[in-house]
């Protein structure tokens, strides 16, 4: 699969190569077809719930590594997208932020 630089474009990407549009992935995933379109695409950015982002790498059968930075990694779980970040979760909204698991806090 070829690597593109951001969340959004990565997942157009996937979209594309599995013939679907975003309304078809928010049909397919029981996801608002609102936050699809806030995520596909260039600007698009990172879904705020995790459960969410669980749901699309179940979806196209990718890790939330590769979904979120394009790294590839052996395991695929969700426990691993946790113990390589930082979840910081306001008000608002829920920030996802890699973290280096050297570096000690």
């Amino acid at each position: 699969m070829e690597d593109t630089n951001d969340f959004g474009t990565r997942l157009e990407r996937l979209c594309q190569e599995k013939g679907i549009t975003p309304s078809e992935l928010a049909r397919r995933t029981s996801l608002s077809r609102k936050s699809i379109f806030e995520w596909v695409g260039k600007s698009g950015r990172i879904p705020r719930d995790p459960l969410h982002l669980k749901k699309l790498c179940e979806f196209f059968k990718v890790s939330p590594a590769w979904l979120l930075w394009g790294e590839e990694e052996k395991v695929s779980t969700i426990d691993s997208l946790i113990s390589k970040t930082d979840l910081h979760v306001g008000m608002y909204e829920i920030s996802i932020k890699k973290i280096d698991p050297k570096s000690k806090k």
